[in-house]
């Protein structure tokens, strides 16, 4: 049962949270990372203003979804397996490009995207026949399908808030900063599970004069009854039990089952199972909630180090451009100073 500590975000329990990305070495390949461009495998900076940034090297543009170019420059993780939930990342960029987060990643041809494309629609969107500058899609088979979007775009420099959520079938993308909140409507298969950030045309790029940043990416379950237990494993999603009774074993809990198995025929058989010690202790251990949630993905173990001190060797990426991390950490410390006054 996924019974945890309740997160500070109302009606959710936070599932799993990443903040090691590991200074100027590459991400891709570490603690369950995956680049989805070959020449990209992002990077990790210390901003020594209490975050750990995930950058992507790469300012590139071309190709197609699902071909391992740079319109497939996502940078993933599947932590956690999570039908109904919430991931939360903080997003900044000072490029007038494509930047946004992932959620829902099965493969390179099954995900779901919110990306904001720029403030003024010349700027570089990897779906060229949308009509909006924030966009919320469905990457399948190698075409995108837009299921929402807005006009409207960003300022350069902007820092803030970015999520995906998928709630009994809803999926919703939001970027509290530009104030946009997109929605549709997937289907109730549709899963949060592997997550990450995205950049096309928004990267470092050789001369390191722009930057896109990502960082304290966050996976919470919904809970909407706020019990403390996950609506994916919640008998009863929107009365709290936090004990599951399920008198009948229906798969319904007692407090929102109609017919919670107090028959004359469901007393007469408590009764005799009562008379016998060893049965009523069989009993009790038959209907007893199950405490083993399945998902053992919440945690790493000790994170292997790819790489050679001293070197950044950024997976497939090479090294950041000389001078480049500099640069970023001089426009980072910019955008979290104004975000904090």
């Amino acid at each position: 049962m996924l019974l945890l500590a309740v997160s500070a975000f109302a009606g959710t329990i936070e599932a799993w949270s990443y903040t090691d990305f590991p200074d100027e070495r590459g991400i891709s390949g570490r603690d369950g990372w995956e680049s989805g461009y070959s020449e990209d495998g992002w990077v990790g900076y210390d901003g020594n203003d209490g975050y750990n940034w995930a950058i992507p090297l790469t300012d590139d543009n071309g190709g197609q979804f699902g071909s391992g170019g740079p319109r497939d420059n996502w940078l993933t993780n599947t932590p956690v397996s999570v039908q109904d939930g919430l991931f939360v990342a903080n997003a900044y960029s000072d490029d007038d490009d494509t930047f946004g987060i992932v959620a829902g990643y099965q493969s390179s041809d099954d995900l779901y995207l919110f990306i904001m494309c720029g403030a003024e629609r010349n700027s570089s969107c990897p779906v060229s026949n949308a009509a909006g500058q924030a966009l919320l899609l469905h990457i399948q088979e190698g075409e995108a399908r837009v299921l929402d979007q807005t006009t409207g775009g960003f300022e350069s420099g902007i820092f803030g808030e970015m999520t995906l959520s998928v709630n009994d079938g809803e999926l919703i993308g939001t970027f509290q900063e530009a104030d946009i909140e997109l929605s549709a409507s997937v289907g109730e298969s549709a899963r949060l599970d592997g997550i990450g950030f995205y950049a096309y045309d928004c990267g470092l790029g050789s001369d390191g004069r722009t930057v896109a940043a990502f960082n304290t990416p966050t996976v919470y379950w919904f809970d909407d009854d706020n019990d403390g237990v996950a609506d994916d494993e919640d008998n009863c999603e929107q009365q709290s039990n936090r004990d599951q009774a399920d008198s009948d074993g229906d798969g319904v809990g007692d407090v929102c089952d109609d017919d919670p198995g107090t028959t004359e025929t469901d007393a007469d058989a408590d009764a005799d199972a009562d008379a016998d010690a060893d049965t009523d202790a069989d009993t009790d251990a038959d209907t007893a909630p199950d405490g083993d949630s399945g998902t053992d993905g919440t945690g790493y173990g000790p994170a292997v180090d790819l790489y050679t001190a001293g070197s950044c060797n950024c997976a497939s990426g090479g090294a950041a451009p000389a001078g480049a991390l500099g640069l970023a950490a001089a426009a980072l410390a910019l955008a979290v100073g104004r975000r904090r006054r």
